[in-house]
């Protein structure tokens, strides 16, 4: 995989996982609760640790700064 996409597997599915919580938070306003649920996150804490080391902000954060009202 690391051929193709010049990442590892693990790279691109966290990059994966990030575009699409994006999407989530969004496009279809769920909360950060539903998102990490939907990603299959076992705490929504997890998620959104991995979304603020990836993106550079908090889920509610993003959220606010994207004009998508925190949930």
């Amino acid at each position: 995989m690391e051929a193709r996409f010049g990442v590892s597997p693990k790279v691109f599915r966290t990059n994966y996982r990030m575009h699409l919580a994006q999407d989530l938070l969004k496009l279809r306003g769920l909360t950060v609760r539903e998102v990490a649920n939907e990603l299959g996150y076992g705490h929504p804490a997890h998620f959104s640790t991995a979304f603020k080391r990836h993106i550079g902000q908090s889920p509610k954060e993003w959220k606010k700064a994207t004009g998508s009202g925190a949930k």
